[in-house]
């Protein structure tokens, strides 16, 4: 097993890290008369940084203002059905994104179904997606999300990788083709984790379930 670290500066688990000298002051105070004197006392500590870090310490370190995060990601989208309206925001409304049937289908009571939504998608790297119903889905359809949220993996990004909503019917109903019942946002993956088996938390237990109460 590769031997891994963390980076200092933001928690990335790293197996090959940059790792730095740095200067750290520690500040011995004394206090006369209701002034503090400080007197600092440098000591040498290794850190150690992932790539970007790294990076981004010798660009403050040179006097060189941070590239601001990109506001825009890219996604490229294969329309599998022309009976649905493209991909929008609700303008104002929210970031979620809403998505439409691409065809009209017919529910039963207690019916499963996996409704094609018309679309797929190959997701910026280093993301998913993530997808719920839309607040009014059950009031409007009577349907709700069998699996309560759906995750699309970047890696699911064929032409024919069509997205689906997984219904169930809890009433009968009709769906029609373009109706809006669900919305995704894209979400960043978390950082890779790394699992270490103690004998104890170290932490009071708090109770289990329910025990702050009601009110």
């Amino acid at each position: 097993m590769a031997k891994v670290y963390v980076c200092d500066a933001c928690g990335q688990v790293i197996e090959h890290p940059h790792s730095q000298k740095m200067k750290e002051f520690c500040l011995e105070a004394n206090c006369d008369m209701g002034m503090a004197f400080a007197k600092p006392v440098e000591k040498k500590k290794e850190i150690h940084l992932c790539p970007d870090c790294y990076k981004a310490l010798y660009l403050i370190a040179g006097g060189e203002k941070m590239p601001e995060p990109p506001t825009n990601q890219t996604i490229k989208i294969r329309y599998l059905s022309d009976e649905i309206d493209k991909l929008d925001y609700i303008a104002g409304k929210s970031d979620w994104i809403d998505l439409r049937a691409a065809e009209t289908v017919e529910l039963k009571k207690g019916d499963f179904k996996l409704i094609p939504l018309g679309i797929a998608m190959q997701l910026p790297a280093g993301y998913e997606a993530h997808m719920i119903p839309r607040s009014s889905t059950f009031k409007n359809f009577g349907i709700i999300q069998a699996n309560h949220m759906g995750m699309v993996d970047e890696s699911y990004c064929g032409d024919n990788d069509q997205w689906f909503f997984a219904a169930i019917a809890m009433r009968d109903t009709v769906i029609h083709v373009n109706d809006r019942i669900c919305q995704f946002r894209i979400v960043e993956h978390q950082p890779q984790l790394v699992f270490e088996a103690v004998d104890t938390l170290g932490n009071a237990n708090r109770g289990g379930f329910g025990t702050t109460g009601t009110r």
